[in-house]
Order: structure tokens, then sequence, then C-alpha cells
């Protein structure tokens, strides 16, 4: 399968795998390069000058094969030889391609993505922006503020608005329908056994079985109504300061989304309208100080988790370099000795 995916054009990975797989593929072709680099600088010039360096004599031959490494490496040339310059001057070529070659990728798939952006269809998120924190006057509404807002300061660009509802009750229903959808999905993909494998299971046993199938209907039927009358009445639920904002033009919307809208930073604040799949409606719900102690938590854990690591590794390195450690830190000396006196006992 290898070698059938290297024959595939990037044409057909961009139908197959859209643009994140072409990147992808691009990410591997970068490393090629640069290792195939890497690999002639290394082999056909860094090994051989190595090879003859000046203490190739007090290398044992006859143990040679043990040492093969060494001899290969820059520890073979002698400190303050002429030669080191050739490794500095490889270091700064390899450097060089490697700038090269990682411009030349991202001015390639900056290109491929403003490809795809003029070849695809508009869709309505590349239109809309999320707007949070949406103060509401006294007997107000969100929506109300909303249109007042942009037609105000945006008036010849606003398009439309959808404010986002309290719907807790909705997704629930549409949770257990899509639950009882893959249950039924999955019963149905299941060999069902003959008739006489599947024993009366109602009243004593005497009339009645027991149809899954059926009762999976039944159950999303209901759901699909319940789900049908609960949409019918979301416009109802109450109002969360959060609206989709739509406007006429891309160049609009993203105007309004890099642009501070008010002179408060935690009011109208805009962001990138996510996918509709991405959507997660209970963030709707939370405040802007909310949202920034959550972010503050996760960066603080991300900070000790990187300490403890660094802390973790930092430790267990030392552990091989005991004898500089002891010559850093005299006062690690009495501890280690006390650590392996009582190992001993």
């Amino acid at each position: 399968w290898i070698a059938a995916a290297w024959r595939r054009s990037e044409d057909d990975i961009h139908a197959a795998a859209g643009l994140d797989g072409v990147v992808f593929v691009r990410i591997f072709v970068f490393s090629i390069r640069l290792f195939a680099v890497v690999a002639v600088v290394g082999v056909g010039v860094l090994m051989p000058i190595n090879f003859m360096g000046d203490q190739l004599r007090l290398i044992d031959f006859t143990d040679l094969p043990s040492k093969s490494v060494d001899v290969l490496s820059i520890s073979n040339v002698l400190d303050g030889s002429n030669k080191l310059w050739l490794h500095f001057s490889a270091v700064y070529i390899i450097t060089g391609v490697a700038c090269y070659l990682l411009y030349y990728e991202y001015r390639y798939i900056s290109g491929k993505r403003l490809e795809y952006f003029m070849t695809s269809k508009p869709l309505p998120q590349y239109f809309t922006v999320l707007v949070r924190a949406i103060p509401i006057t006294d007997g107000g509404s969100v929506s109300d503020a909303v249109d007042k807002f942009f037609k105000e300061y945006h008036s010849s660009t606003y398009l439309s608005h959808t404010v986002v509802h309290q719907t807790g009750k909705l997704r629930r229903l549409l949770n257990e329908t899509e639950i009882m959808w893959t249950k039924l999905k999955n019963l149905k993909y299941v060999p069902q056994r003959p008739s006489t494998d599947n024993p009366p299971k109602k009243f004593l046993g005497l009339f009645g079985r027991n149809n899954p199938i059926g009762k999976y209907q039944k159950r999303l039927e209901d759901l699909e109504e319940n789900v049908r009358m609960e949409q019918s009445d979301a416009t109802r639920r109450r109002e969360i300061p959060a609206a989709f904002v739509s406007f006429k033009s891309r160049y609009a919307s993203a105007n309004a989304i890099y642009i501070r809208q008010s002179d408060n930073p935690t009011e109208w604040q805009t962001e990138h309208a996510p996918d509709p799949h991405d959507v997660y409606w209970p963030s709707f719900s939370t405040s802007f100080m909310e949202r920034w102690i959550s972010k503050f938590v996760v960066f603080v854990a991300s900070v000790l988790l990187i300490i403890v690591f660094l802390l973790v590794v930092g430790f267990i390195q030392g552990l091989t370099y005991m004898e500089q450690l002891e010559a850093w830190l005299p006062f690690l000396r009495n501890i280690l000795e006390m650590l392996v006196s009582v190992h001993r006992l």
C-alpha cells in the first residue's frame, strides 16, 4: 500500500483527503529532501574527513570493529584542527538548505491554501462571526441589542443574525436520538437467529416474542417527534448573550473579528464562527470571566506539566553524570553516600 500511495498524485490526495492530507504528505517530502542533503554532506564529505583524522594512529586496529563508529565521528579530529571548519561549514550549509526548504514548502502550501479558498464553494461560516458577551439594556433583548449595534457600526456590510437560545433539553434529546439510532443500526447488521431460537418473552410465555428492532424504531420515532416539538419552541426559550452575525462579504466578517468592537474588552467579543459540526453549545452559556479562568488554568497546568517533565528528565540524565554533579554540587556527595549505605543495609 505504501508504493500505491506514493504513485498517487497530489490532486488525487486532495480529492480524497482534502488539503490537510496534502500538507501531511508534504511533511514527508520535506523530510526526505532534507535528510537526503544531510546524507550527501555527511557520508560524502564529513565521514571521509573523520576517517582520515590524525587520531587514527591512536586507535588499536585489532579492535577496529568495536571502534568503527568513533573512527567515523568528529571525535577522530584533533582539537584545533583546521578540519573542524569543514564541520562548521557543513552545519551552516545544512541549516541554509533547511531554511530554504521550509520557505519553499511554506510558499507552496500557502499557494495551495489560497487556491483552495478561491475555488471552493463559499460556506456560511466564512461570512459569519460569533459574538459573545452581548450587553443587554433593561427591558431589551439580545436580538434587539445585536441588530441595533451592527446596524449602527456596520450598516453597509451587516446582513443578519441568529441569537443562541437555552436549548439544554433539545441537546439531550438529540444525544439520546443519536444513541438510539446507533443501537438500531448496529442491531440491523447483526444476523437474526431462527424463530426457534427466539422463545416467547411475554405473558406466561404463551404468546408474543421480543422484537428489539421494533422497540428501538418506536422509541426513535417518539424521540424524533419530541425533537421536532422542541425545535419549534426553541426560539421562545431564554436567550443567551451570544449570537451568530452574518455579513455580506468575507472582508467585512474579517474586519469584525480583528477590530475591537467596544471600549470594554469584556463586551462584544468576536471570533471566527465554528463549522456546524464543531459547535459546542454548552460553552455559549459561560461568561467572559469563566472562559478567562479556564484558559488560565489550562496554561498553568501546561507549564507545571512541562516543569515536572523537565525535572524528571534532568534527574535521570544527572544519574549518568554523577561525578560532574558531585563536582558542581558538593553537598550531594553526603546524600549519595547516605543513599548507598541505606541501600546496602
